[in-house]
């Protein structure tokens, strides 16, 4: 067993507790396992001698006593479940049972930035100054980036439709509806494209609704 001497000195100088497997699949509490003074084989449990690779006696590897395996107490219970993608884990404690839901994972900005191709994302092209006014100008700019390349994410209204309606973010952060080409609106297709871009954002918004 690789790391074998490692875990058995561990067990016992006391830092370390769990469970020994052998290859015929018993269970070898940590507890169990003691020195012996014998060069070759300087550990035993019960009554099988143990060489710094748990290999029991002679064996070279064959034994059903061969220790292949530890599992520390820490790790007893625990379970491994594949995340779906798009999907995160929330845990519930009771003190009967342990709960695992998976819920649909947020999507952040961070998330829509890294999957936009690079022809289709806005680049940022500003920098914080000390200067007053080119800071809110450079805070505005980036909001509006930011807005946009949400926007390209999820979509936008056919600008040859003329007479269909969008949906954009008003000054109090609302939606409000838009025609596709009115006012150089952030036009997104769909409502609730819209309010996302809203919890994405939040109070960097604001920024965007400053006077020039």
């Amino acid at each position: 067993m690789k790391d074998f001497k490692e875990i058995a000195e561990k067990c016992l100088a006391g830092e370390l507790s769990g469970t020994f497997k052998n290859r015929q699949g018993d269970s070898i509490p940590s507890h169990i396992l003691h020195r012996f003074d014998h060069v070759t084989y300087p550990y035993f449990y019960w009554d099988k001698c143990i060489t710094i690779h748990g290999n029991y006696f002679h064996s070279g590897k064959s034994s059903n006593y061969d220790i292949i395996d530890f599992i520390p107490d820490n790790m007893q219970n625990q379970i491994t479940i594949d995340i779906p993608e798009g999907m995160e884990v929330i845990r519930e404690d009771t003190s009967d049972e342990i709960k695992i839901k998976f819920i649909k994972k947020s999507l952040s900005y961070d998330d829509i930035e890294n999957q936009l191709s690079l022809c289709t994302k806005i680049q940022t092209q500003y920098f914080w100054t000390s200067n007053v006014n080119e800071c809110y100008f450079s805070k505005k700019i980036e909001v509006l980036r930011k807005l946009t390349n949400i926007r390209n994410y999820f979509g936008k209204p056919d600008p040859k439709e003329v007479l269909s309606v969008g949906w954009c973010i008003s000054s109090n952060l609302s939606v409000t509806s838009a025609m596709p080409a009115g006012f150089g609106n952030v036009v997104f297709l769909k409502k609730e494209h819209a309010e996302q871009a809203i919890k994405m954002l939040g109070d960097e918004l604001k920024y965007l609704f400053e006077p020039w």
